[in-house]
């Protein structure tokens, strides 16, 4: 019985320890006090210990951190502690003083009534391995937002790799534009074979410039895939062909490069640069981490290209807004004008510092308008905000110094992509030295034509006279000369008229009283003023008003004057047919269009362009003759813009012309301060 019990334990043990040498890892056969009484083949090669040496220690002696005292006979005997207690984080030291990581798990075995504990060592190299990198990786994303330059960037992608392939050679492939060279990072055993590679290829890899048109489209587009793409020519294709691949292949024979691998810096369109990698062996594992690298860097890159074009383009507006004479700002559509941002010039133009006003800090900003103005300035913007149109404004600012500044602003509003205001922003130029110039020019005119009016008023009265009551004692060659006189009187007497009418619209003091009034009369009262100058019997006015026609919120006078002004221009370059008034609302109804229709020569396309010019004058193309002052449309423009309407003119040669008026209905015009 004796013998067949030791038969069947040597058979048992045979077969457990087949077993154990089929396990890829390391299985220990140990007594409750630590002593091996066996290890499989793998732990024989992985540590260079054989069975002998083994069975000569305890588990503790090849173990690098200490085990709790007593633990194996504590796991013997607690089943429950035993199963907690699977797993544990250790180093095995080798025979050759290595250390291997490994994960140690505890199983008990009852062999033929012999208490025994199987340790199973798994090695840990590999998992520890991929922790590190996952760390590195979670590491090098907080470092790579810190770069600041492209340069940065690619190095700190180059030393990531180095530490994930240990050895091998990258090409890093900045690029400028078009135009990219090479940066060559050699590790560990490739480093003394640089100076040969560099003999090999005729210059140093940092020296090669390859222009992208160059690469071939292949190459182009595993750059833009953003894998890691295995390359089968290898070190030819990474050059751009740029060397021979004769002396490509030398160089790989040399380093005894097999695997190469290559990737772009690609990011919406834009390839920054790439890198390319060569080894001995495959980065199995690795193409992922590298791949989220590149990733990352690529994005970072973008960003700091478009934080230096957006430096660069602010260095150039800035530089040019400080050179303008005047100042930029941005403010809070409020009745402070809380100013966000002003420009250094600020200081130039009211002697204050922007700090002081901005968010009010010390002032506000429309503590420097003049007091007069602030109500008309803040009405104007209003309606140009409403209908998100540009503001354009002259007004007097008080300095620090308390002068007074006229400064002209252009500005509108910035808005969300809803469509809701976000701030208002523009430029204010001072114009003080133009406003005494014009101011001087203005007073000078004020006084040629009052000064032109009172002895032509005069003399028109006494020619009339003369005409009138004393006719017939003329002769004809003094009455023909007396109506020349008369007729010129009361050209210069129409001349001086415009010019003081658009001296006081330009300079804002043309005054308006804004009524209720019926279209139809004020159409009435200018034809019937219209009939006594058209003398020509082939030449008829007509009135074409819809019924029902509501009432309009218009200066009555101003807007006689540029009925009677057009309806005369009308008359003037109208040899046969009609001049037509026509008045109806728009479908909407929230618009009154007026025309007024001639059936005269028209205006040449080259001339209808300048037609609201100042000084511009209508020609009558027949016999070259101009007449008026070029300023009678200025002003008939000007007056339908105080009313918040428009003027426009449509023409073609030979057919006529219609002169377009536009008001607005239910709505109170908008006094603009420009």
């Amino acid at each position: 019985m004796k013998l067949l019990s030791e038969k069947c334990f040597d058979t048992f043990r045979f077969n457990v320890y087949e077993l154990a040498d089929q396990i890829k890892h390391m299985v220990f056969l140990i007594d409750l006090e630590g002593k091996i009484l066996y290890a499989n083949m793998t732990s024989a090669i992985l540590t260079g210990y054989n069975q002998e040496e083994f069975q000569q220690k305890k588990l503790e002696e090849i173990l690098c951190n200490k085990l709790e005292e007593n633990l194996f006979q504590q796991l013997w005997n607690s089943r429950a502690i035993f199963e907690k207690q699977k797993n544990f984080d250790n180093e095995i030291l080798c025979n050759n003083h290595l250390r291997i990581p490994v994960e140690l798990s505890f199983h008990s075995v009852d062999f033929f009534k012999l208490p025994l504990i199987m340790v199973i060592a798994s090695d840990a190299r590999e998992k520890r391995t991929i922790q590190s990198v996952h760390q590195m990786i979670e590491n090098y994303k907080t470092e790579i937002l810190e770069m600041n330059t492209e340069n940065e960037v690619y190095a700190l992608v180059v030393d990531r790799i180095k530490e994930i392939i240990g050895e091998g050679i990258v090409f890093t492939a900045i690029s400028d534009e078009s135009i990219s060279t090479f940066e060559l990072n050699a590790y560990s055993k490739i480093l003394p074979q640089v100076n040969s590679l560099a003999s090999i290829l005729g210059k140093r890899p940092k020296e090669i410039s390859v222009n992208y048109q160059d690469i071939p489209s292949r190459m182009i587009s595993i750059y833009q895939s953003g894998k890691l793409t295995p390359i089968k020519k290898g070190l030819f294709d990474i050059t751009a062909c740029q060397i021979p691949q004769s002396k490509c292949s030398m160089a790989e024979s040399l380093l005894n490069v097999n695997f190469t691998y290559s990737v772009g810096f690609y990011h919406e369109g834009n390839l920054y640069g790439w890198l390319s990698i060569l080894r001995f062996e495959p980065l199995d594992g690795f193409s992922a981490y590298i791949e989220d690298m590149v990733k990352h860097a690529t994005f970072v890159i973008d960003a700091i290209r478009k934080k230096k074009a957006l430096n660069e383009s602010e260095r150039s507006l800035a530089s040019l807004i400080n050179h303008l004479p005047g100042f930029a700002y941005r403010c809070l559509n409020n009745k402070q004008w809380t100013m966000i941002y002003l420009s250094d010039a600020f200081t130039d133009v009211t002697g204050y510092a922007p700090q002081s006003l901005i968010n009010n800090k010390d002032l506000a900003f429309v503590d420097l308008i003049d007091e007069d103005y602030r109500e008309k300035i803040w009405q104007s913007w209003q309606d140009c905000l409403i209908r998100k149109k540009k503001f354009k404004g002259e007004y007097p600012l008080k300095t620090k110094k308390g002068e007074t500044r006229w400064v002209r602003e252009q500005g509108s509003g910035v808005y969300t992509d809803d469509g809701d205001l976000k701030f208002i922003e523009g430029f204010i130029t001072d114009i003080t030295d133009q406003k005494h110039i014009i101011e001087s020019k203005e007073q000078f005119i004020n006084l040629v034509s009052h000064e032109l009016k009172t002895p032509m008023t005069a003399m028109h009265g006494g020619i009339k006279m003369i005409l009138r009551s004393h006719a017939d004692q003329c002769c004809e060659e003094a009455l023909h000369i007396l109506k020349i006189v008369n007729n010129n009187i009361q050209r210069l007497s129409t001349f001086a008229n415009d010019v003081l009418d658009f001296q006081k619209i330009s300079s804002d003091h043309f005054n308006f009283n804004f009524q209720l009034e019926n279209l139809e009369n004020i159409v009435d009262e200018a034809l019937e003023t219209m009939k006594l100058l058209c003398t020509n019997p082939e030449v008829q006015l007509i009135k074409q008003i819809d019924k029902n026609l509501p009432s309009v919120l218009v200066d009555k006078d101003k807007m006689l004057h540029v009925l009677t002004n057009l309806i005369s221009n009308g008359i003037k370059n109208t040899e046969k047919g009609y001049v037509k008034v026509e008045a109806m609302q728009n479908a909407t109804q929230d618009q009154v269009h007026i025309k007024i229709v001639d059936t005269g020569t028209g205006i040449k396309k080259e001339d209808l362009g300048k037609l609201f010019t100042k000084y511009f004058q209508i020609k009558n193309y027949k016999n070259n003759y101009q007449h008026g002052t070029g300023l009678g449309l200025v002003i008939a423009k000007e007056i339908m813009h105080q009313h918040g309407g428009e003027l426009r003119a449509e023409s073609y040669w030979g057919e006529g012309t219609t002169m377009h008026m536009i008001l607005p209905l239910k709505k109170t015009p908008s006094l603009h301060t420009a």
